[in-house]
């Protein structure tokens, strides 16, 4: 099932420069300076474009407010000045690809994004869940997804137009070495076939169980005859690898007990009910010498993997010398815009305000035993308040 990929940009300082476009409409005026960040061939990138951005990132992510914002910038070792350097290296590149494309005579229709997005689309029952599911992934609205997938289609398609075969090839003795790391998570993986019945057809499904038991029935004619599972009938039933798919919990418990060639009893999931056949299962060598030794399956999944590794190497040693080539100038940072923080003196109002709670608590303690249950109380109640700031 294809699914959307999650967009976090509070996982780490390179999220901020690989996560997409956003598409900033509505944000307050507050904070908003004016001028340019940076040129790009003569192209302008708006100052107040980064500070909508990361105004974004702030509110959906609930740092609104100073002390949250601070804490987060403390957490990751990065100053209000590096998260803007962070973003404008993302608009540069993309200003910069697009530019780019445009020499090369890329671009991109509508209808090729409409095509990416109705896939995920389909994937939800209604628009709402479908929005929903753009939002838990970081996406403003479809507009903004849309946007991201329009960045990475030019992305694709420059890498696809100046790299070539030899750009992405890699060496057997690369794929040997990755199986030998990888493969053995991979040991007594199990592929399997299945025959699907609708949930309210339980007497076929008896007919068929006894009749495949018996020999009175291929398998594969029973695929063919009686399967309700349209994408896996020209596959005899394949479903391919367990540990390399995603099955629901009935399925994948009833293969467990399964062995190469053996056949379950009926499975019922939400899908409906199954008669399963364990097909195959990898027993992972000791020593792996050659891919043949590896389910094809699991070869093509690491070739896959390497060859994107090097494509996208190629592709930024290709865009690091176009952009050293590029005219791209910088301006420096402004301490006027909304999301600047000075962490030096709020780190030392911080621990100023530790001492002097400490000081305070100290001295709760030494007349603990006045009786002033009052005082307690307030003590307490302002402790909590304390211990729920600093969460924020």
């Amino acid at each position: 099932m294809a699914s959307l990929k999650k967009r976090s940009l509070l996982a780490c300082v390179s999220a901020l420069a690989v996560a997409g476009a956003l598409a900033l409409g509505g944000c307050g005026a507050s904070g908003h300076t004016g001028g340019v960040a940076a040129t790009v061939n003569g192209t302008d990138i708006a100052e107040d474009t980064i500070t909508e951005y990361i105004e974004y990132f702030r509110d959906s992510n609930d740092m609104g407010d100073e002390d949250s914002w601070a804490t987060w910038l403390n957490n990751q070792g990065m100053t209000s000045e590096d998260v803007r350097d962070t973003v404008l290296d993302f608009y540069i590149k993309r200003e910069l690809e697009a530019q780019l494309a445009a020499d090369q005579g890329i671009t991109v229709e509508d209808s090729e994004i409409d095509e990416q997005v109705q896939t995920i689309r389909d994937n939800y029952s209604s628009d709402e869940d479908f929005v929903e599911a753009l939002n838990s992934q970081g996406f403003k609205d479809e507009a903004d997804y849309r946007d991201n997938v329009r960045v990475g289609l030019i992305e694709q398609k420059l890498s696809d137009a100046v790299l070539n075969d030899e750009d992405k090839k890699v060496s057997e003795d690369d794929v040997v070495s990755m199986l030998s790391y990888y493969a053995p998570n991979y040991d007594g993986m199990k592929r399997s076939s299945h025959i699907l019945f609708a949930a309210d057809d339980k007497d076929t499904a008896k007919k068929v169980l006894s009749q495949l038991k018996d020999g009175s029935l291929s398998w594969n004619d029973a695929v063919q005859k009686y399967t309700t599972d349209e994408g896996t009938k020209e596959t005899n039933g394949d479903v391919g690898w367990d540990l390399m798919s995603s099955f629901v919990a009935e399925y994948t418990n009833a293969l467990e007990g399964l062995d190469k060639g053996e056949m379950s009893g009926l499975v019922t999931s939400d899908y409906g009910i199954h008669i399963i056949k364990c097909t195959d299962e990898f027993n992972c060598p000791d020593k792996i010498k050659k891919a043949s030794q590896c389910p094809d399956e699991l070869v093509d999944q690491i070739r896959s993997y390497l060859e994107s590794n090097a494509e996208s190497t190629a592709y930024d040693e290709w865009y690091t010398e176009q952009e050293g080539k590029a005219e791209i100038h910088k301006n420096d940072f402004n301490n006027g815009v909304s999301y600047y923080v000075d962490l030096d003196a709020w780190n030392a109002a911080q621990e100023s305000a530790d001492s002097e709670s400490a000081d305070d608590g100290s001295g709760d303690a030494a007349d603990g035993d006045s009786g002033d249950d009052s005082a307690v109380e307030e003590d307490a109640s302002n402790d909590e308040a304390t211990e729920s700031s600093k969460d924020e």
